[in-house]
């Protein structure tokens, strides 16, 4: 190869290599391998395992307290007596996944009641939460009532979903406009400064509402899946007294359970058992992930993106200064690695980094790599199918072609005229489907149907004769040889049948067996045939002294 030659190749190596890396880093930056990625962060969530949390108790409104308490709404005078008795323990805080917008009308003492008990309390969080208005586009605070916030700590309820539906992740702060509010796990860490955040907010007029604004995403590592954090009833804690001084020293979060209330999210983890979790549940998680420390922070995009770039760029580098081919075993290892590594970062470091960019630009790297032999081997791949295509094309029989189902994967032209039908009219059909025949072997068992029996000759390599009828009805005899194929284990792999139509010699030997026995002319037997006739009437009467008697007759 000329000098000018190799410098053609060396640019255009190179303006590959430039390319694949501006393909990495927009994928990584665009995030176009989410779901990928998110396949994987679930798989390696599925594999840490965490202790449960003894210090949190979910207190459940269930169908348990239903049955107890009667039809939901309940009298806020219950919720009144609930936080009464947790505080008559010496409950320190407690979260009551509830929405209470709206004035109780149906009993006049009911929220002063419940005002007066969380004032006594002083460690109580409720849930705010961004609602579109009826009609109109403005985004508002769904907040309990000032009765109540006034006394309480507050904290968002947003449940954030990723594309795919899971719950995966969770915004620390969130607000109209600004990120104002801690979330609801976050505030029952530390009720005071939550409580502190409702002093300084200045509520956002309806005109000047816009997005809602999220800000410190953390990724959750679920405790376990739905049902791992210890439930009590609603009405237990409230009639019970043993199980009301079980939760001494806990914190306890306050929601819906029962069946066909509440909302539930899908996890990484609900696989394992088939159940979503509950909005209680999910506040639960995010509160442990808090108090034990467990918070996974996933990098920025720019990170991301950056990451993957030298990650590809570094394995570029070893392969170049291997100076060996690039086959598929280093390949796998180096994919293994870029996986472990992330693995390695969410376990110890806590911190997420979506590989799937930097797992497609090494994928990508075997091609860019082995560009000419591959571009050698289709081009020889080519010319060697053409040629095998060519030379079964030009035989006169028929080439059928099986795989390891015994169903066609090819047939010649040869085999199409035979058949009377085109390729894919037949093919994925079986073989014993498109042949209707009948044995013409002697030598085969007599209480088998023709059918049957070419079937089971069909079944095994060698060669049968038979007569098929095509698609246009009318029958052909041929002759059938099969081989079949193996791969390098020896299994079968298909099998490779050839037809020969010979159905024009079996009628031109018949046609001179007839010629010899019968006359041209009158069409009756001959000379010959006569001479035949008295051999073995002879042979039949010898020894039994029977006579024969030949008349002849003369016409007149």
């Amino acid at each position: 190869m000329t000098q000018a030659g190799k410098l053609r190749q060396h640019y255009s190596f190179a303006a590959r290599i430039v390319i694949l890396l501006a393909a990495v880093a927009y994928l990584a930056y665009a995030e176009v391998l989410e779901r990928f990625d998110y396949i994987l962060y679930d798989k390696m969530a599925v594999l840490q395992q965490y202790p449960q949390d003894p210090d949190i108790v979910i207190i459940a409104i269930d169908d348990e307290s239903f049955k107890a308490l009667g039809r939901w709404p309940w009298s806020r005078g219950v919720h009144a007596e609930l936080i009464n008795r947790l505080s008559s323990i010496g409950n320190q805080a407690v979260a009551i996944d509830l929405l209470l917008s709206e004035p109780q009308d149906s009993d006049p003492y009911a929220d002063p009641l419940l005002a007066y008990a969380i004032a006594a309390h002083g460690g109580v969080i409720f849930p705010v939460a961004p609602a579109l208005e009826t009609g109109a586009e403005a985004l508002t605070l769904v907040q309990p009532l000032p009765l109540f916030a006034q006394q309480a700590a507050l904290g968002h309820a947003d449940v954030e979903l990723d594309s795919d539906g899971v719950a995966r992740r969770v915004f620390l702060y969130a607000g109209i406009n600004a990120p104002a509010w801690p979330a609801l796990g976050l505030a029952l860490t530390n009720p005071a400064a939550a409580r502190a955040v409702y002093q300084s907010f200045t509520p956002v007029d309806a005109a000047q509402a816009g997005h809602w604004v999220r800000a410190q995403e953390a990724l959750i590592p679920y405790a376990g899946e739905s049902g791992s954090f210890r439930k009590l009833s609603y009405a237990r804690v409230l009639f019970d007294d043993e199980a009301l001084a079980s939760l001494k020293g806990k914190t306890a979060i306050v929601g819906m359970t029962a069946t066909g209330m509440g909302t539930r999210f899908a996890t990484p983890l609900s696989p394992l058992n088939h159940q979503p979790m509950t909005g209680v549940e999910w506040h639960a998680n995010v509160y442990s992930m808090l108090t034990t420390g467990r918070v996974i922070y996933p990098v920025p995009e720019a990170v991301t993106t950056v990451i993957s770039v030298v990650w590809v760029s570094m394995v570029l580098a070893i392969i170049a200064w291997s100076g060996k081919s690039f086959t598929v075993p280093p390949l796998l290892a180096l994919i293994a690695a870029a996986v472990f590594l992330a693995g390695l970062m969410l376990e110890f470091y806590r911190i997420w980094i979506p590989p799937g960019a930097a797992l497609l630009g090494t994928l990508s790297l075997y091609p860019l790599w082995n560009w000419r032999r591959i571009n050698d081997f289709l081009r020889t791949f080519w010319i060697s199918k053409t040629h095998s295509n060519v030379a079964l094309e030009s035989i006169g029989d028929g080439v059928i072609i099986t795989d390891a189902l015994d169903q066609i994967i090819y047939i010649n032209k040869g085999a199409e005229n035979i058949l009377r039908s085109r390729f894919d009219q037949i093919k994925g059909k079986r073989l014993a489907e498109i042949l209707g025949l009948e044995a013409q072997a002697s030598s085969l068992s007599a209480n088998q149907t023709g059918k049957d029996r070419v079937t089971d000759s069909l079944g095994n390599p060698g060669m049968v004769e038979c007569v098929l009828k095509t698609a246009q009805g009318d029958e052909r005899t041929v002759r059938i040889t099969r081989n079949q194929l193996f791969d390098d284990r020896e299994a079968v792999m298909g099998s490779v049948i050839a037809m020969t139509d010979i159905t024009d010699r079996i009628e031109l030997a018949q046609q001179v067996a007839h010629q010899q026995s019968y006359d041209a002319l009158t069409k009756l037997p001959n000379r010959s045939r006569l001479l035949a006739q008295f051999d073995i009437l002879i042979q039949e009467i010898q020894g039994t002294g029977q006579t024969i008697a030949v008349f002849f007759c003369h016409p007149g």
